[in-house]
């Protein structure tokens, strides 16, 4: 970075993103992703030489490009200590995630020039905090936003300079790679770079990345990459028809076509749309609608102006990602959306919102940085779409429970607020409380004092959403991951080694694997009636039927495949 101030600031923003995350995921005991944990082990755990594949084929596919380098070495060195091995993996995301602040405070004050050190350093630390997953969620979403963010920083110097070009396009190209070898949907980025390259060549009359480079990458590495995970997938899961992978996102996309006429197709397509953005815009306290508008804003008002050039392109390249997620998502589980607006569950319409978060969360610097100059007619254009918006929503959808602003507050209240509000009420006392801290943000823009106070209430209410709807989720997940095999911890689990391992209740098969990585655990829909098998259930009413078991506790038993293994079983626990 240059100058010492720099560099204070620098660690500053990593620290404060790092040690939160840190010391909160110390207070949790296991996996927080059950199958999704599974699924990003996957590759990892087979490379470390571990039998995971009873289980594993029951799972996603979830990628392999960032768990392959940075979990392999973990899974191998600590596989003996579950519990290590986690916080280590966990501390790795973490470390991820509050990257996104160094980035984005560099990206603001050296390349979009915005001088003000305070308000880049808070602005990058909001865009860490600002995130859909968990640092304790092993999931390529989790760490998905630096590498955009990263992509933002090479677009914007390949436009303030020729200097490097061949070999900050050859970063481009590898960077879009390694991203589809992390996760299939980012095919899409490459669509919408590749539409800002070109659209850039048309306007500006010379090529943003160094175009023969920039082909061979993404043809050499495209194909690469078809063949790479083709192998990979039938390698570790025995099949490449899986969910998320090219080929059961195809099948999906042509079933739900397929089904359903063509006026519900549409409307479960609209319902869904709606339900993403209502719920990112409650989550990330307004400032992704902001973010939006104040875009076009800018768009529209500043297009021929040189000295914004980097900010246009990136803001184009990010429209144009965000908006063909959205699409995709809303194609991909409109099947799912249907049935849901037919069986009346329609919270079923916010379909995985850290699919699109990624993309929309960068969206949002924007609403931080545009809104310096917005205008009171811009800002009540603003509230307007925001609030009809949220009439739209609630009263054709209703509310989501777990993205409301109070609903953690509220369940946990034990007073007559909570009876007297329905969670409809509790959305419109949210929308009206982030409509009084909009308004606050934004009549406090000016440089000074109150914008200093303004950007670190924006940080404590992203930092509220951080810890009490993401990372609390994750962690009563991690609870009944660990509660689901705590019984069987009091026990001498060493005849897990010598016996076949059964399981028939999926958070439990989940939990058994990961907090015993070294047992080869099977989902008993295999079992073929081997001798010397165990099967660990939850199912307490099996104990009637036979008298080879042993109760762990109220919800925990072991059925044995015949009275000798059951003897040796119960011969080990005993020691």
């Amino acid at each position: 970075m240059g100058k010492r101030k720099n560099t204070y600031y620098v660690l500053a923003c990593f620290l404060v993103c790092f040690i939160p995350r840190i010391i909160i995921n110390l207070g949790i005991k296991a996996s927080t992703g059950g199958h999704d944990d599974l699924g990003f082990l996957a590759v990892p755990s087979y490379l470390a030489g571990y039998d995971w594949s009873g289980v594993i084929k029951h799972t996603s596919y979830y990628g392999f490009g960032f768990s392959v380098l940075f979990m392999t070495p973990i899974i191998r060195l600590f596989g003996n200590t579950p519990f290590l091995m986690f916080q280590i993996m966990w501390a790795i995301v973490a470390a991820f995630q509050s990257l996104v602040a160094v980035i984005v405070y560099y990206i603001a004050y050296n390349l979009f020039e915005y001088k003000d050190r305070n308000f880049c350093a808070l602005a990058g630390i909001i865009m860490s905090y600002l995130t859909f997953c968990s640092s304790c969620r092993l999931e390529n979403d989790s760490v998905m936003p630096l590498f955009i963010w990263g992509i933002i920083l090479i677009m914007s110097l390949l436009i303030k300079s020729d200097e490097h070009r061949i070999a900050r396009t050859l970063c481009l190209d590898l960077m879009v790679v390694f991203l589809q070898l992390m996760h299939t949907r980012s095919v899409i980025i490459w669509i919408a770079l590749s539409i800002v390259v070109i659209i850039y060549r048309i306007v500006e009359k010379r090529w943003l990345v160094c175009p023969k480079t920039y082909l061979a990458g993404m043809v050499i590495g495209t194909y690469l990459i078809k063949k790479l995970v083709s192998y990979v997938q039938t390698a570790v899961w025995g099949t490449t028809d899986l969910a998320n992978s090219s080929t059961g996102l195809k099948n999906q996309l042509i079933t739900g076509a397929k089904s359903g006429s063509i006026i519900d197709y549409i409307k479960s397509f609209v319902f869904l749309c709606f339900g993403e953005l209502f719920t990112i815009i409650q989550f990330s306290n307004i400032i992704f609608a902001v973010g939006l508008v104040s875009i076009l804003f800018f768009l529209f008002n500043r297009v021929k102006r040189e000295d914004k050039k980097a900010e246009f392109y990136n803001l184009i390249f990010l429209l144009i990602l965000f908006m063909g997620m959205l699409a995709a998502s809303g194609l991909y589980w409109n099947e799912d959306a249907r049935n849901a607006m037919m069986s009346g569950e329609f919270s079923k319409g916010f379909f995985y919102l850290r699919y699109i978060s990624t993309f929309a969360i960068p969206i949002a610097f924007w609403g931080i940085a545009c809104t310096r100059d917005i205008n009171t007619k811009q800002m009540a254009i603003i509230v307007f779409l925001y609030m009809l918006l949220c009439q739209f929503v609630i009263s054709n959808i209703g509310a989501l429970p777990n993205q409301d602003l109070w609903a953690t507050f509220a369940s946990k209240y034990k007073g007559s607020f909570k009876s007297m509000l329905t969670q409809n009420d509790l959305s419109i006392v949210s929308i009206v409380s982030l409509s009084v801290f909009f308004f606050f943000w934004l009549l406090n823009r000016k440089k000074g004092k109150w914008r200093t106070v303004s950007m670190v209430f924006l940080l404590v209410m992203t930092f509220y959403n951080y810890i009490y709807q993401i990372q609390n989720g994750a962690k009563m997940w991690g609870e009944s991951v660990y509660n689901s095999v705590d019984g069987l911890r009091t026990l001498n689990t060493a005849f897990l080694d010598d016996f076949n391992v059964y399981c028939n209740d999926d958070i439990q098969k989940y939990a058994l694997q990961l907090c015993y990585p070294k047992i080869a655990v099977k989902d008993y829909e295999d079992y073929e009636g081997e001798k010397n098998s165990v099967l660990i259930s939850r199912d307490t009413d099996g104990i009637k039927k036979t008298d080879l078991y042993y109760v762990i506790c109220d919800d925990e038993v072991i059925y044995f495949s015949d009275a000798k293994t059951k003897k040796s079983v119960l011969e080990q626990i005993k020691k």
